[in-house]
């Protein structure tokens, strides 16, 4: 089936995500963008103007860091 997929990203209160959607010219399509705070976003997904079987996709966007791990040393008590 030929045609283009339509993404759109959101954030849990309803802000856009840019989106960045690129052929890989192998019937396959590479889908990036980047959220700045952590919470839940809704991807909804359209091919040739039809919707993709499951879309809309939650996504769950975390911290990378880990606290527990953190070791912050050569800090005076006070």
């Amino acid at each position: 089936m030929a045609g283009f997929p339509q993404i759109t990203v959101t954030s849990e209160k309803g802000t856009p995500v840019p989106v960045k959607v690129t052929d890989n010219k192998d019937g396959t399509f590479k889908v990036e963008f980047t959220v700045t705070t952590v919470g839940v976003y809704t991807a909804t997904v359209l091919f040739a103007s039809q919707p993709v079987p499951r879309s809309p996709f939650t996504i769950t966007a975390q911290s990378s860091v880990e606290i527990s791990k953190v070791l912050v040393k050569g800090l005076e008590e006070s």
